[in-house]
């Protein structure tokens, strides 16, 4: 079967050849000459009597050659050709469903990760161009195509005067509009070379008109898609882990800040930084947990069964902002037992208070008796001189008195304060030393403001800090001590130096957040706009676009290819 769709299909060399044939047929009928019809249909004379009209056989030959090779071209020939443009369409506004799913499955993909990775990042980005760059390329085909339907159907369309055909479907390159570069063609050749008024006009607005509603198509599209990409953007996101190399805290020594490095090891000086310490976890340590912390000055300190536990970070190197607790922790615990007063003489320094039996017994210390009094027997090095048969533990005297001479209410506790092994210790750099264990564990009595032969002490103020009474409470005592010592370890965390150790390195990730309400109207106003397109095209497509017949004639019995106007 002849195909009806010789536009789409003719050959430049094909078309060129016809127009300049109708030319010359539509010259012999105004010279009253026969027609390429009428000589096609005659014999040539051998004997050459009818020389007259060899010149015009010959042209009639060619134009018969013409016609032929359009209509018997290949891609005419239905089955077996092109697919019809219609179908390229359809298909087409599918490959745009199948994007606009894409680009949505991508985003909802990577929205749900808490921390993109630089790879990821980048895989993100290349995706979301490839798509979007194939959403934007795919309706620009489209819309060639569309307009490929419409030029077909107004070739066949009647004329609204009445005429049998639109005066500007014989036009040369008229085939050709659908893309800018040959309808920018046509309008030259309309332009410059046309000289019928009349049709000139009516192709130049043709022309004009596809030129004006591609661009604007494509300005439109090219639009939608830079404002797709405002409807998403990568924000600081969480923190990720990955082997690498992780900054821990330097547990040998006791430091001020981060690069007092000369005086470390001078046991006073790390006594009294100790104490400070304690002191300043009071402002740190009721802060609420984080379990997965950025924040540098952030400090978990947890009640734990009959004590405290503090996690230490681990943080990045190059970045010491990337910190996130660690699975490693120190546990503090203290018990205490309480005796009541008996007198205070300080003339003498001495303390007397009553045993476990009653009996009285005394202490040569200074204490403050209108406040709470820290004291522990050290010698040089930090160890004990009271040993409890644990070597991280420390002894504790705690006077505790309200007012001036009142021994009804005052009170002393005996505690036993006791720092735990870092767990789990996997590297040297975990552990923590026993002179620093024993230190963090009486580190109340470590202010530096007085001694008295072995004790060192300190005093806090009624209801200040660790001032704040017990009132004979032998446990909120033991708790008080033990918090303090973990507060030692969460400020150590923050001020100590860091060392470097292999372990999972902490970096901060990309987070994806994406304003959905308009990312759904965008791609569903690109999807919709295909269609506007689309649909009036196929239907104007198959309503005056005529079938083909076996005869090689469409079904208002015209010839499959452009009349010659004879």
């Amino acid at each position: 079967m002849e195909g009806c769709r010789w536009y789409d299909s003719v050959h430049e060399g094909h078309r060129e050849n016809l127009d300049e044939a109708i030319v010359h047929v539509k010259v012999m009928s105004a010279k009253g000459e026969k027609t390429h019809n009428d000589i096609g249909a005659e014999s040539i004379n051998p004997t050459g009597t009818n020389d007259r009209h060899a010149d015009s056989t010959t042209k009639a030959q060619s134009t018969t050659k013409a016609v032929s090779e359009v209509t018997e071209s290949p891609r005419n020939k239905e089955p077996g050709g092109k697919k019809p443009p219609y179908v390229v369409v359809t298909i087409r506004l599918l490959i745009t469903v199948a994007l606009v799913l894409s680009i949505f499955g991508v985003l909802k993909g990577y929205e749900t990760k808490d921390a993109l990775t630089r790879g990821e990042k980048y895989t993100f980005n290349t995706l979301m161009i490839l798509f979007t760059t194939a959403l934007g390329l795919n309706m620009t085909i489209t819309y060639t195509k569309t307009v490929q339907l419409i030029r077909e159907g107004l070739l066949y369309k009647p004329s609204p005067d009445g005429q049998e055909k639109w005066p500007f479907r014989q036009r040369p390159k008229f085939e050709k509009i659908g893309t800018l570069r040959h309808t920018l063609g046509f309008l030259k050749r309309e332009l410059f070379e046309n000289d019928d008024a009349t049709g000139r006009a009516s192709g130049v607005t043709v022309a004009s008109s596809f030129i004006l509603l591609y661009l604007l198509f494509n300005i439109g599209v090219a639009i939608a898609i830079a404002l797709l990409g405002l409807t998403y953007s990568l924000e600081d996101g969480g923190i990720g882990r990955h082997q690498g190399i992780v900054g821990v805290v330097d547990t040998k020594h006791f430091y001020r800040n981060r690069i007092e490095r000369e005086q470390a090891g001078e046991a006073v000086l790390e006594r009294n930084i100790a104490n400070s310490f304690a002191d300043a976890s009071l402002f740190e340590t009721d802060k609420p947990s984080q379990s997965d912390s950025s924040i540098s000055n952030s400090f978990d300190i947890e009640d734990f069964e009959d004590g405290w536990r503090y996690n230490f970070h681990e943080s990045n190197l190059q970045d010491s902002s990337l910190s996130v607790l660690s699975n490693r922790f120190v546990k503090t615990s203290a018990n205490c037992t309480t005796r009541r007063i008996q007198s205070y003489n300080d003339t003498t320094s001495t303390l007397s208070y009553y045993g476990e039996s009653d009996e009285v017994q005394e202490f040569n210390v200074v204490v403050a008796r209108t406040s709470t009094t820290y004291l522990s027997p050290l010698d040089r090095d930090g160890t004990s001189l009271v040993p409890c048969g644990n070597p991280r533990c420390g002894w504790l005297v705690v006077a505790e008195f309200k007012e001036l001479e009142d021994y009804e209410s005052a009170r002393l506790y005996e505690c036993w304060s006791t720092v735990g092994q870092m767990s789990p210790a996997t590297l040297p750099e975990h552990n923590i030393p026993d002179n620093i264990a024993i230190i963090a564990a009486t580190s109340l009595a470590h202010s530096g403001l007085g001694t008295q032969g072995p004790w060192v002490l300190s005093f806090y103020g009624q209801g200040f800090g660790w001032g704040e009474r017990a009132e004979g409470n032998a446990e909120k005592m033991a708790k008080m001590i033990s918090k303090a010592s973990a507060g030692v370890f969460a400020m150590m965390d923050q001020a100590n130096p860091r060392l470097g150790v292999p372990g999972m390195e902490p970096w901060r990730g990309v987070l994806l957040k994406v304003r959905w309400p308009r990312v759904i109207a965008l791609l569903v106003l690109l999807g919709v706009l295909q269609m506007v397109i689309a649909l009036p095209s196929i239907y104007v497509h198959k309503k005056y676009y005529p079938k083909c017949t076996s005869e090689g004639t469409n079904e208002n019995n015209k010839p499959n290819f452009p009349s010659a106007g004879v």
